[in-house]
């Protein structure tokens, strides 16, 4: 009976490990899937995943971090609620990994969502811009991308961190194998002079390193190796203890500390009405909170005031203009009604000069900077493309 009991006992368990085996995704570092996923986009990306604004390339200028470590944002409705899920459980590992840091998620197009703000989306591929911007910025997790490595790394360039390998002093860690490198990929491999790794030490697990075979041009081939250990795999699909240390240290202002007790990880809650800075933290409701109902899908709309350009010359719509200007590039239709919804004013003063004709100014100069400014109130009075 004892050796029955045995036999059935093992079995059971065999059956447990072996029927719940990681995704193909998970299995990799967060950099294998987002190389993989962006083998063959259109868009301009540096290093592989960093989206560069049409006004200025990724520096210290764009690389802002959130004050008090305060991240809203919202999620696309062409996410399935699986991936929903996916995405708010790795920003709780996040927000487990630093306390102070809270993402708190909005309804997309609600009244109450902050300016600056992380907005979501399933476009081609899996990219973010570095740093907050100040204003709305999109965050990429398209096919092959909602996997928590991936959706963890790019979440850490939103809030300013740069890839582990493009440090200064990466040289002394790793081999760069220039001739193994797709040829126009080159410049991903770049260091990147501006980052304070705060006296962290070089770590090549690190969620945010590259893959070994990052832009290789074939398969099988390394781009890039570790000096002590060529055979050691590179990069990682989680937060690595030196990925905490560098979070704390640039958003609490202090090291991983540990504790014997744990909190639950819960949810931040939403408010209604959002008119001034709160002086508190967000609470942080627990799982069961209701989630919101379901946001409308993406809009078609153009996302600058640059715009007025792609309707003039819609020839000439490349890859980053049409990623700006998808309605004026004609990379998607919808109702009239929903053409401003995805601009942004840039000035609190738009109203008062749009009604003072600055929309529609002769002088073109000056109807130009305003069109930038406030594209949104342009837009609205149905003065923007005139």
């Amino acid at each position: 009976m004892k050796g029955i009991f045995y036999i059935f006992s093992t079995f059971c368990v065999f059956a447990f490990l072996h029927g719940h085996p990681l995704e193909q995704g998970e299995e990799e570092s967060a950099f294998e899937n987002i190389n993989k996923a962006n083998q063959d986009l259109p868009i301009d990306l540096e290093q592989g995943d960093m989206m560069i604004l049409q006004d200025g390339a990724v520096d210290k200028k764009y690389n802002r971090y959130w004050k008090d470590g305060y991240v809203p944002y919202t999620i696309s409705n062409q996410f399935g609620s699986d991936e929903k899920q996916r995405i708010r459980s790795a920003l709780d590992d996040i927000m487990e990994a630093a306390r102070c840091l809270t993402f708190q998620e909005f309804n997309v197009g609600a009244s109450n969502v902050p300016t600056a703000h992380v907005r979501v989306i399933k476009s081609s591929g899996c990219w973010s811009l570095v740093g907050r911007t100040g204003r709305q910025q999109d965050l990429s997790l398209g096919n092959g991308c909602v996997y928590t490595g991936t959706i963890i790394h790019e979440f850490l360039h939103a809030i300013g961190f740069y890839h582990e390998q493009s440090r200064p002093d990466r040289d002394s860690y790793i081999r760069i194998n220039w001739g193994d490198i797709q040829s126009g990929r080159e410049h991903n491999f770049n260091i990147q002079k501006n980052i304070n790794s705060l006296g962290i030490k070089y770590d090549p697990k690190s969620v945010m390193h590259y893959s070994n075979g990052a832009f290789a041009k074939s398969r099988g081939l390394k781009t890039i190796e570790w000096k002590a250990d060529p055979s050691m795999s590179l990069g990682g699909r989680v937060l690595t203890a030196s990925d905490k240390q560098q979070i704390n240290l640039k958003y609490c202002k202090g090291p991983v500390t540990t504790t014997t007790t744990r909190t639950t990880k819960t949810r931040p809650t939403r408010p209604t009405t959002r008119s001034t800075r709160p002086t508190t933290r967000p609470t942080r409701p627990t799982k069961s909170t209701v989630r919101p109902t379901a946001p409308p899908t993406e809009v078609c709309g153009d996302k600058s005031g640059f715009c007025i350009s792609a309707r003039r010359y819609q020839g000439r719509c490349g890859t980053r203009l049409s990623f700006l200007c998808p309605r004026s590039c004609r990379k998607c239709t919808g109702p009239e009604d929903e053409k401003c919804l995805n601009l942004k004013d840039q000035r609190n003063n738009c109203l008062r000069k749009s009604q003072k004709g600055e929309c529609r100014i002769r002088n073109y100069r000056r109807k130009w900077r305003m069109k930038n400014d406030c594209p949104r109130t342009c837009c609205e009075r149905g003065e923007l493309y005139k």
